[in-house]
């Protein structure tokens, strides 16, 4: 039988993320349209050109870097909640990623300033938190954990019991999705920072900061 969560802080996506861009004069402006465009590729799959420009990538290479977000979106849901994959369908995977990819499109954000700090640049973020997997786990997972445990005791078989177990942890997500509102507004000051690759300067969001970013993005207080 799943074991009964204890529901500590976990950090959902385990993606890190590194938009290179090479310029012989980053600016405030760069860094501000660097990660404002980092966040709504990654999350919303939304690329502008100003952003493609500063990043000498395409939408394509964008795209993929969307779906490789999602996928490690799912991967961390499945491990988290303890899904059996060798009892999961291609389905209940696709669920899972169409899950992700609608939390995001509903994700608030907005990037506000930059300070160039010796070599660096300090980036104004405020997030919205989102609080959809608060209100599942302190709302809704009690009375459906019981229901699933009292079929385990039932003798359901681990086939079934599987199923709807993956289904109805998916139900109770999806359902929330339409009442998921923001808690209150956190700041945070991201480091946009350089670093040297074949002889050029490059500036990227550090990986500390998009972790926090990421933890933050889904509110995980619960």
């Amino acid at each position: 039988m799943k074991k009964r969560f204890q529901f500590l802080t976990l950090l959902l996506i385990g993606l890190i993320c590194f938009t290179l861009t090479g310029c012989d004069s980053f600016s405030e402006e760069d860094a501000i349209t660097l990660v404002e465009g980092d966040l709504n590729s990654i999350y919303k799959n939304i690329n502008d050109e100003a952003y493609l420009k500063l990043c000498d990538t395409t939408e394509a290479e964008r795209n993929k870097l969307h779906e490789s977000s999602m996928e490690s979106a799912a991967a961390s849901f499945i491990s988290y909640f303890d899904f059996d994959e060798t009892m999961m369908s291609q389905e209940t995977h696709d669920r899972v990623i169409g899950l992700y990819q609608a939390i995001y499109a509903k994700a608030k954000f907005e990037v506000t300033t930059a300070t160039a700090s010796d070599d660096k640049y300090l980036v104004s973020v405020t997030i919205y938190p989102m609080d959809i997997f608060q209100k599942v786990f302190l709302e809704d997972y009690d009375e459906f954990y019981n229901t699933y445990k009292e079929k385990y005791d039932a003798g359901m078989s681990a086939e079934e019991l599987e199923a709807y177990y993956q289904n109805g942890v998916l139900d109770l997500c999806e359902k929330r999705l339409a009442s998921l509102d923001y808690l209150s507004a956190v700041t945070l000051s991201v480091q946009v920072v350089p670093q040297e690759k074949d002889g050029k300067v490059f500036y990227s969001l550090s990986e500390s900061d998009f972790s926090n970013i990421d933890s933050t993005i889904i509110s995980q207080d619960y």
